[in-house]
């Protein structure tokens, strides 16, 4: 059985996870020529996402 204590320590694993990703994705849009509220909003996206919709406006 897991104690409270064990469950912090995930769920913080769990957020820093998050906040890297989100992170990463935001470089990446910013990278991409993306605006920095641009990136913001994206950063959810996933990866492929971001680079699609980097592709679209290429075009």
């Amino acid at each position: 059985m897991d104690t409270l204590e064990d469950i912090h320590e995930r769920a913080a694993t769990k957020s820093e996870k998050s906040r890297s990703k989100l992170r990463e994705n935001y470089r990446l849009a910013k990278d991409l020529g993306f605006s920095a509220s641009e990136a913001q909003l994206i950063s959810h996206w996933s990866r492929e996402r971001i680079i699609a919709l980097a592709k679209t406006r290429r075009v």
